[in-house]
């Protein structure tokens, strides 16, 4: 099923959340923190006793950044920002929580509006593991093709209606220019049959079942979170948010509107994916209804002092 929020993301589960939860609110109430908007507070270096966190944390109804890293305080005691670049991107992965919340369990209405998470995640993974381990071009295709119900699976969770299984995997093949006759090559596993992977050991254990190479028996979920973690540079923490993509789609959706908004990415993995791909050629498109989907579920943002 589709993860509820970031931080349920395997790669995360090993920090202290109940103690960076405490320390957060306390810093909150202790004026160490600057308010973006209703929902969304960045932490700033007066903040001494939290510790730094990778990702944007939600915590009831409000949304923590840790902006340490690229802003700060000028004299006045304003917000100061350092790297506008991150800003926007921290700034929209904090809304995206807040979208994806109010979906609960109605992903796949997120999936509708951004098929190209299945383009750019299928690609993505099949290069990191065709690279890795030296893949034939069909086998690489054969995992881009399983990636991309991978996608599926992350928004939508278990799908078991026929008909619903063959539409979401024509729309993959699709997204991926493949014939969605490959899928039939990978898709199917254990005893639920199960078409879309939803979690990323689901996914490995269904990429070893498929039987496309002896090499991918070697695959485990570490080894492809440590080859996905390069993806993305230019920004602090872009390892974990690389990580997290692995699992959670909007991380990955940040990544591909701050690819489609700034070229300084292009030499990054996922920017050339994103360089390459239909989504390039359709960018506006992409752009409105990404800030639209976050102008509507997320209150305005009235900090915009620089």
């Amino acid at each position: 099923m589709a993860l509820d929020k970031a931080y349920d993301a395997r790669t995360l589960k090993s920090l202290d959340l109940e103690t960076m939860r405490h320390n957060l609110e306390l810093a909150s109430m202790a004026g160490q923190t600057i308010k973006l908007s209703n929902e969304v507070q960045y932490v700033m270096e007066t903040a001494q006793d939290v510790k730094p966190f990778p990702i944007p944390i939600k915590i009831a109804d409000q949304v923590y950044v840790d902006a340490r890293t690229f802003a700060g305080l000028d004299k006045n005691g304003e917000l100061k920002i350092r790297n506008p670049v991150e800003h926007q991107l921290r700034l929209d992965q904090a809304r995206w929580e807040i979208v994806w919340a109010k979906h609960d369990a109605q992903q796949a209405v997120l999936m509708a509006q951004f098929p190209s998470h299945h383009e750019i995640f299928g690609k993505w993974i099949g290069d990191l593991l065709s690279n890795t381990y030296a893949l034939t071009p069909y086998q690489s295709a054969q995992v881009q093709m399983l990636a991309g119900a991978f996608s599926v699976g992350q928004f939508a969770g278990h799908i078991s209606d026929p008909l619903q299984i063959r539409r979401f995997q024509e729309r993959v093949a699709q997204e991926l220019r493949l014939d969605v006759s490959m899928m039939e090559t990978v898709s199917g596993y254990g005893e639920e049959n199960i078409a879309f992977p939803r979690t990323l050991d689901e996914f490995i254990e269904m990429l070893k079942a498929a039987d496309i190479s002896a090499r991918l028996n070697d695959v485990r979920s570490e080894t492809l979170s440590q080859a996905a973690s390069k993806s993305f540079f230019g920004i602090s923490n872009e390892d974990w948010l690389c990580r997290v993509a692995l699992e959670y789609p909007p991380a990955l959706l940040v990544m591909i509107a701050a690819a489609l908004r700034n070229n300084m990415f292009n030499r990054t993995r996922i920017g050339a994916l994103v360089r390459n791909s239909k989504v390039m050629k359709d960018k506006q498109r992409f752009l409105m209804n990404y800030d639209r989907l976050l102008n509507q579920h997320t209150g305005p943002v009235t900090y915009n002092k620089e």
